[in-house]
């Protein structure tokens, strides 16, 4: 080995001058973010399935073919129906049918009559649902001579009036006739008959005089005088008002009165 020199300093000094290989961290990485997304969703899929088997969140009802394979808790018959209608209940009240038909006819009445036979308001008038009368309720209020008498069949929602009967005493010493009819009617209602007065007695009963006629629209009205015989104490004959709208069940009537319903007053 005579005349070469091997300088082992140099070398090893070279050799550590060099940077150490670089290791990769980007594989790590990326596997620890996939871990913990992996981790996110199946927690995510859990909370929901969770919910779904609790019946709060039904997914497995609101996406049957995809998810109608989720598990649900059972709910007996009947609870959640009852469930849902307790809550419609409580977040929508429900108005009675006694109570729309009162708003309705307190609407209607000035409609008809002039203001000396109105209620005074709606408090005194006091309706009450017939029970042998599907959707129909009848009531009182009070006059200067005495009770009105209403009886009325209403809508299912007591918003419309299928037919009406009004009636109340009215105090005098004249006997019921056209002419008497045709003085005394124009003071009490808000309306002009549009028939023709005819009086008839009905035998042992009364005598009676009425107004029949119908309207544009096919609604039928009329308006009676009503003497009872004998004459009563009290000098008071009874005027009363009817009217039926084609759904009436009474709408084939000619008369406002049971005695003249086939044939009218004539």
């Amino acid at each position: 080995m005579d005349g070469e020199t091997v300088n082992l300093a140099n070398q090893d000094q070279t050799l550590s001058n060099q940077p150490p290989p670089q290791q990769s961290v980007e594989p790590a990485k990326k596997i620890n973010l996939l871990g913990i997304i992996f981790i996110i969703i199946i927690l995510i899929l859990f909370s929901l399935g969770f919910l779904n088997y609790l019946n709060i969140l039904l997914l497995s009802t609101l996406f049957p073919n995809q998810l109608g394979w989720l598990p649900r808790k059972e709910v007996p018959t009947g609870t959640s129906q009852q469930s849902q209608q307790y809550s419609t209940a409580i977040i929508t009240p429900t108005v009675s049918l006694t109570q729309q038909a009162e708003e309705t006819l307190i609407s209607f009445l000035p409609v008809i009559l002039n203001p000396s036979l109105l209620p005074k308001s709606s408090s005194d008038v006091n309706l009450r649902e017939d029970k042998g009368i599907k959707q129909s309720v009848s009531g009182t209020w009070d006059t200067k001579d005495g009770k009105a008498i209403t009886i009325l069949t209403v809508s299912p929602n007591g918003k419309e009036i299928s037919q009406l009967l009004i009636f109340f005493p009215y105090v005098t010493t004249e006997s019921v006739s056209t002419e008497f009819a045709q003085s005394i009617i124009p003071k009490l209602f808000s309306i002009t008959p549009k028939g023709k007065w005819a009086c008839k007695t009905i035998p042992d009963t009364a005598n009676y005089c009425e107004n029949f006629w119908e309207e544009a629209n096919g609604t039928r009205r009329g308006i009676a005088l009503k003497r009872n015989i004998p004459f009563s104490q009290a000098k008071k004959i009874t005027i009363s008002f009817c009217e039926r709208s084609q759904k009436s069940s009474l709408y084939s009537w000619k008369s406002c009165a049971v005695e003249f319903a086939e044939t009218g007053v004539q």
